[in-house]
């Protein structure tokens, strides 16, 4: 089985490796990161990048079509994480040319190989900024390019998920009402579980599409308190829960 990690060299990314090294890796399991920036450079959460053994690492740039040589099994898994993200702080063409164009060519790149598996960090961003309570009824009102740029990139991903895949069974594990009633609505056969928090998830099996709101809101950097900077906390409970 291979762990393919897009933009793996990143702070979710580092510590994702070593979630999956020491709770999912098995014999003959390979991980692989994918980035632009590699082991002993300077990363873009200051500091240099560690290199974790077992891991192969690939310079890979998402915004160009690309391959690389790996033996495809039947239960890969990619974890789309690569995306120019501290705004403000770069160009607006930048985040529309690597979180879209990057969307793009990693579907590209499941697709190619019947890569069925993938999880994608999103944002709050595509909501908009506001005061007002949002959820997933919310109408998405991006009013940065960071955010219509993981809009559209959420979009890339619905889309590969539609073609052709038929949806046999549907979990969810959702709190707030509304949001509960539009997944009803538009996935009759959907299976509602209530908190993330109180999951089991070893009793799921052969699971071929994981969709997980990345808590962002935890680890932002426009959060001026209490940010979580760490591999703990709710934030990253959250996120290592559906991983």
């Amino acid at each position: 089985m291979n762990y393919i990690i897009f933009g793996g060299s990143g702070f979710i990314g580092t510590h994702l490796i070593h979630l999956l090294k020491n709770e999912c890796v098995k014999d003959n399991d390979k991980i692989y990161d994918l980035d632009i920036v590699m082991p002993g450079e300077e990363g873009v959460v200051p500091g240099v990048v560690e290199k974790n053994e077992g891991v192969e690492y690939i310079r890979l740039d998402v915004r160009k079509p690309f391959d690389f040589d790996f033996i495809p099994t039947n239960d890969d898994v990619i974890f789309n994480l690569a995306a120019v993200h501290r705004t403000p702080g770069h160009p607006d063409e930048a985040y529309f040319e690597t979180n879209i164009h990057g969307a793009e060519n990693v579907c590209a790149f499941a697709e190619k190989y019947n890569i069925r598996k993938i999880l994608f960090t999103s944002s709050i961003a595509p909501y908009g900024a506001s005061e007002e309570k949002k959820d997933e009824n919310s109408l998405p009102m991006p009013n940065t390019p960071y955010g219509i740029s993981k809009l559209v990139a959420e979009k890339i991903h619905e889309e590969l998920q539609k073609a052709g895949v038929e949806v046999d069974e549907y979990t969810a594990y959702e709190i707030d009402e509304y949001a509960i009633q539009t997944a009803t609505h538009n996935f009759p056969m959907i299976k509602e579980c209530g908190d993330v928090f109180k999951a089991d998830f070893t009793q799921y099996k052969d699971i071929d599409y994981i969709v997980g709101g990345s808590p962002c809101t935890y680890w932002s950097i426009a959060q001026k308190n209490n940010r979580e900077t760490e591999a703990s906390g709710l934030g990253w409970e959250l996120f290592s829960q559906y991983v």
